[in-house]
Order: structure tokens, then sequence, then C-alpha cells
């Protein structure tokens, strides 16, 4: 068996291909490609919304945002990252008192449009007072392409929220797709 040390691999272009830092981390050289930009944002707090009217749901905690894409509640494509994204959202939505969801709805939004759509109803006499709905889908985005996370819920009388706070249960996330 034979052992190869290096700290530093380069192409005969003498482009890095790999350095190691010699306790175990590597990094990969610029030719590589990677799965930026990638974003996940969360609810730090609670969110009223109004019952039966799409509402845009705001995210104010940010766990990544590897090339600053994330603001003001949407995620813009950045220039020269064009292509396929894996895009998710999942929230937590409840009634605060006692009455029960008839319905929630899910929806990620495209440049001010409704795109993929989650919904859960309920028509029966077993209604739940809150639901979690999940979206995780494949998309093509453009540069300047944006995308926002609406929500909306039928409670017939109360008030409706979109839990946040420590728990990671109301979030919105992406990254870019390598090799497609």
């Amino acid at each position: 068996m034979s052992t190869i040390l290096v700290n530093n691999i380069k192409d005969t272009g003498n482009n890095t291909l790999l350095t190691s830092d010699g306790s175990g981390t590597v990094t990969l050289g610029s030719g590589f490609p990677n799965n930026t930009p990638s974003f996940h944002i969360r609810k730090s707090s609670n969110q009223a919304i109004s019952d039966e009217t799409y509402t845009l749901i705001t995210f104010d905690a940010e766990e990544v945002d590897t090339d600053s894409a994330f603001a003001s509640n949407k995620f813009t494509v950045p220039s020269g990252k064009a292509g396929k994204y894996f895009i998710y959202t999942q929230i937590y939505m409840y009634s605060g008192s006692t009455d029960q969801l008839g319905e929630c709805r899910l929806e990620i939004y495209k440049n001010g449009s409704g795109v993929p759509r989650a919904r859960f109803q309920s028509n029966n006499s077993s209604k739940a007072n809150q639901y979690s709905p999940y979206i995780g889908m494949m998309m093509d985005l453009s540069v300047g392409d944006y995308l926002e996370v609406y929500s909306r819920g039928d409670v017939g009388s109360g008030t409706l929220n979109v839990y946040g706070e420590a728990q990671n249960v109301s979030y919105f996330g992406g990254y870019k797709l390598i090799g497609v």
C-alpha cells in the first residue's frame, strides 16, 4: 500500500483543483461546481394572517444565504446563477383559539404569481386546528426571477397564525442543482 501526501493539486494549466490545510479540511478549486446559491430562512416569531386571504409569509432568521440573495422576504436569482433549483417551504398554521381550520393553502410565488400549491382541506366534523403543509419541487429559474411564500386559511372565526419562534417549523429554502 502506498500513501501520497500533498496539500495542493493543480492541473496542467496551473489551476488549483483542491487544497488541504493539513488537518483534514479540503477546499475545492473554483472550477468545481457547487450547489450555490443556497438559502434556508425560518420564522423567528409568530405571524397573524387574515382569514381567507392570501398573505405573504415573512421570514426573518437566516440560517444560510450563500450569495446574499434573500432579502425583503424573497429569494432573487443572482447574476450568472440561472438554472434548475430545488425549492422547498413549510409552514405550521394554527388557529388562535379552539376554532377549527377548514382549509390551509401554501404557495410559492414566482415573479408575483402562484406556482405550485399545497392544499389541505377538511370537510368533516373532525377538523383540526393546525396544519403543516410542505412544498418541495424542482424549478427552472432565470437571473432576476424571485420567489416568495404565500398562505391562506379558513378558520370561520377567530385568528390564524403561522408559527415561528425557536422551532424550525416554518421555513423557506432552496439551492441550485448541479449536473442537470
